[in-house]
């Protein structure tokens, strides 16, 4: 797991080739929100497959999630199980499990 503390070091990791299976997404960053993050990110083809999960405490940003193409809205604050539900849900679509 990589975390960055902005939208911009997130878009650098993201446009120097990073492909995270799922991406967390806070809405209020200090640079770039979380809208604007994923913005540039649809506008990259590749970029626009990720799997991107919003955390936002503000309820409507729920539809807004849904209506611009983010898999998943959680509401802070977050509960531990969800957040990790929500990773093994995208991860798992994009790396399924071994059979052993």
């Amino acid at each position: 797991m990589i975390g960055v503390a902005s939208g911009g070091a997130a878009l650098e990791l993201l446009q120097g080739g990073m492909r995270p299976c799922v991406m967390l997404l806070d809405v209020r960053l200090p640079d770039l929100d979380g809208w604007e993050v994923w913005d540039r990110m649809k506008a990259h083809d590749e970029l626009a497959r990720t799997a991107v999960v919003i955390l936002s405490s503000e309820r409507a940003d729920h539809e807004r999630a849904k209506a611009v193409g983010i898999r998943e809205f959680l509401r802070k604050p977050i509960d531990g199980r969800a957040l990790v539900e929500a990773v093994d849900r995208h991860c798992e679509r994009r790396y399924p499990p071994s059979e052993g």
